[in-house]
């Protein structure tokens, strides 16, 4: 059910080093048609799965300090599994008058799905070796085996598609291939797409896995957390003009032409 748009509007910024956020940005736009969104793209550093935790961390200060001085947002969605472990805690206590939602995999929703009680974690290198991971699924999955599979390609075959590019099949029949050599490959009834990248690249993960399997993504689970902090805000909000921030023109056309669904009044450059 939607927010009361007569009471509750407001500004989101949905952020992620590439297009990836933007099957994020689809949820929450289903979710608070009231409500302005505008996206920021790291894009001069994509893939974050790709960079140091130590370079990440230096880049946030001023990153996000130019992108809430630019849209002053009321919510800002950190899109990115990756930013969401290094940078949370730091923005939460840095900017405390913003609300700030961060991205986990769907291990819980996934765990409650499965019925043979082997699920898969398919997500970036980076994410698959994070100890939140292991807290996860101690926490929401102890009935479960947990299997991770990772490949630094995926993200980067999903941006291409996102972008307009056709990446073929093939590629994704290789990176499985490996796959499903795992011993506990047949048992596996339910994938967890842990990048915000991979629900782009959805039917293409299910043609290479080859058997009927629940695909399971957090894009619905952060729309309801943002309705959520919406109905807890105690004063009006008014929707703003909706912007595309990108920290580099590089491809600025081919992202433009890409996100032209989602209606931007403009784009414009980040220095950082």
């Amino acid at each position: 059910m939607n927010v009361d748009t007569d009471t509750h509007s407001a500004h989101i910024l949905v952020f992620d080093s590439g297009l990836g956020g933007t099957t994020i940005l689809t949820a929450l736009k289903k979710q608070l048609p009231q409500c302005s969104f505008s996206y920021a793209m790291d894009n001069a550093v994509f893939p974050y799965g790709g960079q140091t935790d130590a370079f990440l961390l230096q880049r946030c200060g001023p990153l996000f300090a130019k992108l809430i001085a630019h849209e002053q947002p009321d919510i800002i969605v950190i899109a990115c599994n990756t930013a969401s472990t290094l940078f949370l805690a730091y923005l939460r206590q840095q900017y405390p008058d913003v609300a700030f939602i961060g991205v986990v995999p769907a291990i819980k929703p996934a765990a409650l799905l499965s019925t043979t009680g082997v699920i898969a974690l398919l997500a970036t290198p980076a994410t698959i070796q994070r100890q939140y991971i292991d807290l996860l699924s101690d926490q929401h999955a102890k009935d479960c085996q947990l299997i991770r599979f990772s490949h630094p390609d995926l993200a980067i075959l999903a941006e291409q598609k996102m972008r307009g590019q056709a990446p073929a099949q093939l590629q994704y029949d290789r990176i499985f291939s490996a796959f499903k050599r795992h011993p506990k490959a047949a048992a596996i009834d339910t994938f967890i797409l842990g990048c915000t990248h991979y629900p782009a690249i959805a039917d293409e993960l299910a043609l290479a896995w080859g058997k009927k399997v629940q695909w399971v993504d957090s894009a619905d689970a952060i729309a309801k957390r943002a309705t959520s902090l919406l109905q807890a805000m105690t004063s009006p909000k008014k929707a703003k003009e909706a912007h595309l921030l990108l920290t580099t023109d590089a491809q600025q056309e081919e992202i433009e032409r890409s996100l032209r669904r989602f209606q931007f009044k403009s784009c414009q450059m980040l220095e950082i």
